[in-house]
C-alpha cells in the first residue's frame, strides 16, 4: 500500500479539474476512496488548488510568491 496517493477531482463532464488531493493511507477495497480513521467527506485538509502547491512550486494558494 502506498504512503500517499495523488487524486484528481474532475467536474461532472470530466472536462476540467476541480482540485487535487494528496491523501495519506487510503483504503481501495470499498470501490471508492475511504480515508482510514476519518470521515470520508472530511478531505479539505488534503485539498490543493494546483499541482504546484502540492510540490511547493511557484505561488502559494493565497497568491503569494514562495521564497
Amino acid at each position: 500500500m502506498p504512503d500517499f496517493v495523488l487524486c484528481v477531482q474532475m467536474d461532472a463532464a470530466n472536462a476540467g479539474v476541480m482540485g487535487y488531493y494528496l491523501i495519506p493511507v487510503v483504503d481501495f477495497t470499498q470501490g471508492h476512496i475511504i480515508l482510514r480513521g476519518e470521515h470520508p467527506d472530511d478531505r479539505g485538509q488534503y485539498r490543493h488548488q494546483t499541482l504546484a502547491s502540492i510540490f511547493g512550486l511557484g505561488a502559494s494558494e493565497s497568491g503569494e510568491a514562495r521564497r
